[in-house]
């Protein structure tokens, strides 16, 4: 099964189960893709701070 390309217009959750240790290569790679992405992009700042102000990732 190959892995699927990424979205940065929200924090991608499938991605973040990438950054725990046990997670699964697919996922771990997401991880990786999807922080990447997230480093280039211009808006990667309004996608953090709406999911810091709304609370979801504590």
């Amino acid at each position: 099964m190959a892995c699927q390309s990424v979205s940065i217009i929200n924090m991608d959750e499938q991605a973040l189960l990438g950054l725990n240790p046990n997670a699964d290569a697919c996922y771990r790679q997401k991880a990786m893709v999807y922080f990447e992405q997230l480093k280039e992009s211009q808006d990667a700042w309004e996608v953090c701070a709406e999911a810091l102000a709304k609370g979801l990732y504590r």
